[in-house]
């Protein structure tokens, strides 16, 4: 107690000298900072607002119609029986695969603020449902930055197979704390459950659609916010050479482990944001280490998305430390993943985007096409956890 107090008291002198020099630099640095914010700016307008904005919608419609209590019921025999969690955590797993990064955090909280889930149940949901999507991994890193369509497949199923082995891992965990054993109500009934709390509440299409985009709207200008305030971070970094000092600092290790010491500053970047991060990366030779790298980044997601996940699970006072910890795991895991996939995929680094006669097709049809067989692997899936819970309850009658 004694220490958690001293560390409370430093922080409360720490914060304010931190934030004096961050506005100092601000002040000596005007044109670099103001130019930094506008990036971080852009690339929230340009395109976090077009990726993450329809689904926060759709995933705040789908919450006020009810249809989450759905997903829980069709979805409780697979969650019970690999996450030992209820299936309400189901819907922040699909959602927050599909939608990326931070949406994962926030409909966890959604479900906690809407008494589907205990704070136990979120905390562990949080350490393995908050990922990156599809179309950040496909087409932004894979496409875009890479120019290097396959390492697209190597980078999104070591991230996705480290989220569920995370998940696995922890199924154990304060499963005692957490309300499975309450009788999982069938189908009928939660159907007729939806239609009386629809009544009830007197909730009109124009009222959710109004609250649903409002909602979306106050998440939305929240991460933006973080965005734009890690950019600056990000910038910061550089006029303080701050980049220079870990070079040297982590060099000797890099060496020890045989690693060339051009990553230093692209991981230091991509621990701060992954968008910067990705990005450094991706202008450095590409290999099989540059791949596993930058699995490793994007699964960690940056202290700019921690800060966002933060942002929504503050009203439920989780253990930030443990979630921290498990996405660094999970970088780990997803660049020995990586290494163990290329075995079998054998992806040839040489084989650039022009190689693969797509000049008369987008960018945008190749992350179409992934998306949907996404889409389509997910949809397998809940038509699976359907199948089960009927079988098991044709099995008791």
């Amino acid at each position: 107690m004694k220490n958690k107090s001293i560390i409370k008291n430093s922080i409360i002198y720490i914060i304010p000298i931190v934030v004096i020099f961050f506005n100092i630099l601000i002040i000596l640095f005007p044109s670099d900072i103001i130019t930094s914010a506008k990036n971080g700016l852009l690339l929230w307008f340009n395109n976090v607002i077009p990726s993450l904005l329809p689904f926060i919608i759709g995933a705040n419609i789908l919450s006020m119609t009810g249809f989450i209590n759905l997903i829980g019921v069709a979805s409780e025999p697979i969650t019970r029986k690999l996450f030992k969690i209820s299936g309400y955590g189901a819907f922040a797993l699909i959602m927050g695969f599909i939608s990326g990064y931070p949406i994962g955090a926030k409909i966890t909280a959604s479900l906690y603020e809407n008494n589907k889930i205990t704070k136990s149940e979120a905390q562990k949901l949080i350490m393995f449902t908050n990922n990156s999507g599809p179309l950040f991994i496909l087409g932004t890193v894979a496409v875009s930055m890479l120019n290097l369509p396959k390492a697209g497949t190597l980078i999104i199923l070591s991230h996705y197979l480290s989220a569920l082995t995370i998940g696995i891992a922890l199924r154990n965990y304060n499963s005692s704390e957490i309300s499975l054993k309450r009788k999982t109500p069938n189908l009928k009934y939660t159907i007729s459950q939806i239609k009386n709390d629809y009544i009830k509440n007197n909730m009109s299409i124009g009222i959710i659609l109004k609250q649903s985009v409002k909602d979306s709207m106050e998440s939305i200008l929240m991460i933006g916010g973080f965005i734009i305030l890690f950019s600056v971070l990000s910038k910061m970094m550089e006029i303080t050479e701050v980049s220079i000092f870990l070079t040297k600092l982590m060099t000797p290790l890099f060496n020890t482990l045989n690693i060339n010491t051009d990553f230093i500053f692209p991981i230091a970047t991509g621990m701060l944001e992954i968008t910067n991060g990705c990005k450094n990366i991706a202008s450095l030779p590409h290999n099989i280490t540059t791949i596993a790298i930058t699995a490793g980044i994007i699964s960690w997601g940056g202290f700019s998305i921690h800060a966002q996940s933060m942002g929504f699970l503050s009203k439920l006072k989780i253990k930030a430390g443990l979630y921290i910890l498990s996405k660094f795991i999970q970088g780990i895991l997803s660049v020995i993943y990586v290494y163990i996939l290329n075995i079998f995929l054998n992806v040839n680094f040489s084989e650039t985007i022009s190689t693969f006669k797509i000049e008369t097709q987008s960018p945008l049809n190749i992350l179409t096409e992934s998306s949907i067989n996404f889409l389509l692997i997910t949809l397998l899936i809940f038509m699976l956890s359907i199948i089960i819970y009927i079988y098991n309850l044709l099995r008791k009658h």
